[in-house]
């Protein structure tokens, strides 16, 4: 005799096993996901750069203060990024150390 929950018992085997495949899915192509993730983060970054900097030419002369502020942005950002690539010690510290 079958138990009045066996549909949903049935529903429940089929949704773990789906969750299983796809966990075993991320785990086999984490990488290439994490890196499109930053190829589309990278691309919607872009898109929305260029938007606002069509907006300061468009409201010129004051949309000049927001440009200045924009590349003086990238100016910090663009030395971060060299200082962590230039700096060892972060580079030994994140391969070595376990928190």
């Amino acid at each position: 005799m079958q138990s009045k929950y066996f549909p949903v018992i049935l529903k429940m085997d089929f949704f773990i096993r789906i969750r299983f495949k796809f966990l075993i899915f991320i785990q086999k192509y984490n990488i290439m996901m994490e890196k499109a993730g930053y190829i589309l983060l990278g691309v919607v970054a872009l898109g929305w750069l260029g938007v606002v900097l069509f907006g300061m030419i468009e409201a010129w002369p004051w949309g000049l203060i927001g440009f200045l502020v924009l590349i003086g942005l990238g100016l910090l950002f663009a030395q971060v990024v060299k200082d962590r690539l230039s700096n060892k010690e972060d580079d030994y510290y994140s391969k070595n150390v376990d928190l």
